[in-house]
């Protein structure tokens, strides 16, 4: 009996030693094994010597594994909440993570541009650019009808104006528009500024003198007031108006603007008006309107 109490005592002394030595794995529960969160793949203390490299019983993995599935589930080399980990690569996609570009950040043509910025930029007169809006970049829209897209050439012209986008030519002023009124005998002729002070123009646009009637575009002048008249008609038929005037010394042997029986005339041209002379003591004209 006190012999098989000594075999078995030998028997599980040997058994242990065996247990103990290098080729046990040692069972390290969490350990240093395995990555802590967010941290580093880093073997755990006899980790390696895992047969299989399996799981701790924490859910650590082992050995040359690095720690492949952490409590938190923070991965080795891995960005956790809020940045890189220690050793990880950074701007994995985690919230916030280094590298990834913020939510709701302008994108496209908007990119660095705040509200209100030309992002899609025309040379259209009649074009307005798109903007960044929220982020986002407008289309391009026509401006408003009427829009002024050309400066006028001359004073006898108006700017061109915008329609449905388009921009249009400037346009000439209408005929014995006087674009001074300091000069009044400067008048807008076919869109250019012209003076009706020759026998081609005589005191308005389309008043010509005629050199076989005996007339000459000449000033008179009476009472302050001064008027230019096709001066030095000898028949009234020849006139352009009918009428050589004998009414009034200070414009006597002109074509006025009268039917030559004391009214004034309906052949004046378009854009002016008969206007009676006679409280100036002068033979009637055409006025512009």
């Amino acid at each position: 009996m006190r012999k098989l109490t000594w075999l078995a005592l030998f028997v599980c002394v040997a058994a242990c030693a065996s247990a103990g030595g290098d080729d046990a794995p040692e069972i390290v529960s969490g350990g240093v094994a395995g990555a802590s969160a967010g941290g580093e793949g880093q073997a755990g203390v006899g980790g390696a010597m895992l047969p299989d490299g399996g799981a701790f019983p924490d859910a650590s993995a082992a050995g040359a594994g690095g720690g492949a599935a952490v409590p938190d589930a923070a991965a080795a080399g891995q960005a956790g909440e809020g940045g890189a980990s220690p050793g990880g690569a950074a701007g994995a996609a985690t919230s916030g993570g280094a590298g990834q570009a913020q939510a709701g950040a302008p994108s496209g043509p908007c990119a660095g541009k705040s509200d209100g910025e030309v992002c899609a930029a025309t040379s259209a007169p009649c074009k307005n650019p798109g903007v960044c809006q929220a982020g986002a970049c407008t289309p391009i829209t026509n401006k408003a009808d009427g829009a002024i897209c050309d400066d006028p050439k001359s004073p006898c012209q108006t700017p061109g104006v915008c329609a449905s986008g388009a921009c249009g030519a400037p346009k000439a002023k209408p005929d014995e528009t006087v674009p001074d009124a300091s000069k009044p005998f400067t008048r807008c002729c076919g869109g250019a500024s012209t003076s009706v002070t020759t026998n081609g123009r005589c005191g308005s646009c389309d008043i010509a003198c005629n050199g076989a009637n005996g007339e000459s575009c000449q000033a008179r002048s009476n009472a302050g007031h001064t008027q230019y008249y096709c001066a030095g008609c000898v028949a009234s038929a020849s006139c352009w108006s009918g009428c050589c005037s004998t009414s009034y010394p200070a414009t006597k042997n002109v074509c006025a603007a009268s039917d030559c029986k004391g009214g004034c005339t309906s052949k004046c041209p378009k854009g002016t008006h008969c206007k009676s002379g006679e409280s100036l003591g002068m033979s009637n004209w055409c006025e512009p309107n």
